[in-house]
């Protein structure tokens, strides 16, 4: 049996709690450790020989993963570079969780893999939080949001933030969403792509911003439809599960009423930071 210890970690305000054997913590991981605590969620982690699919049928299947709807909820991963290993909700209420990894990928075991286990973007619901695709970016104490399809430019707008507005760049890829004492905010998270830049902020939102690319620089309000079917296509969740998209709309509902959603289409270059700077400090 491996030796373990406990690490204590805090995300978007949710305190996790894992027995793991050790490895090293990459910079995106570890800056979310804290203080020994009464956790919300607990995970376990163990090695085996062997690990055997459950029986049943799984609820979904992709080409490197397995899931599985129990009495809990297990994951099964297969053959990618965080080895093959069960992530088991062991209790419906998913503060109880068993990580169990093949003896063949125990030197794979890290970072990586154990991001993979945590299973937050599904974990996260539980909390009324979403994870938004989306570059985050602080400026004066408040959080603005870069959504929209692939390629459109969101790190270009972030960039240009920071080299123009000197802003800070919290995320390059993921945001944590979720409301504290009736203000919602933007939460960091160890989910940050290829940016490589991943900070433990939490900062009011000033707006979600919906890129689009355009000759020319054009801002506006976006609808409540518009936000919602933003939000749809760029948070972290599983579309064949019922429940979860249920619960994704409500969040996005009380998202939509209470944030401020805005359009802008875009030239990648200074003109659109100056642009969107005089239509959101118009609205203070």
């Amino acid at each position: 049996m491996c030796k373990k210890e406990i690490r204590f970690y805090e995300i978007a305000g949710v305190k996790i709690s894992m027995a793991t054997p050790d490895f090293k913590e990459n910079e995106r991981l570890s800056c979310f450790r804290c203080e020994p605590c009464e956790a919300d969620v607990i995970y376990d982690v163990e090695f085996a020989e062997k690990i055997s699919s459950p029986a049943g049928e799984p609820a979904a299947k992709k080409l490197d993963f397995e899931i599985y709807q129990t009495s809990g909820r297990t994951r099964l991963f297969r053959g990618d570079c965080a080895g093959v290993y069960v992530a088991k909700h062991e209790t419906e209420d998913g503060k109880f969780h068993k990580v169990t990894v093949c003896t063949d990928y125990k030197n794979t075991w890290g970072s990586y893999s154990a991001l993979k286990s945590l299973d937050l973007p599904y974990r996260m619901l539980f909390y009324e939080a979403l994870f938004l695709h989306a570059s985050y970016i602080g400026r004066n104490g408040r959080a603005i949001l870069f959504s929209g399809d692939k390629q459109v430019g969101k790190s270009t707008q972030a960039n240009n933030w920071q080299v123009c507005r000197n802003a800070e760049i919290v995320n390059g890829d993921r945001a944590v969403l979720r409301k504290f004492d009736g203000i919602w905010h933007a939460c960091g998270s160890p989910y940050c792509g290829t940016s490589n830049i991943s900070k433990n902020k939490n900062l009011p939102i000033e707006a979600i911003v919906i890129l689009s690319k355009g000759d020319k620089n054009n801002v506006s309000l976006a609808s409540p439809k518009e936000a919602v079917l933003s939000l749809m296509n760029n948070c972290t969740f599983e579309a064949w599960d019922s429940e979860q998209v249920e619960r994704i709309l409500e969040i996005a509902e009380h998202l939509v009423n209470e944030v401020l959603f805005v359009k802008l289409s875009c030239t990648p270059d200074e003109s659109a930071v100056q642009v969107l700077e005089k239509f959101l400090d118009g609205i203070k």
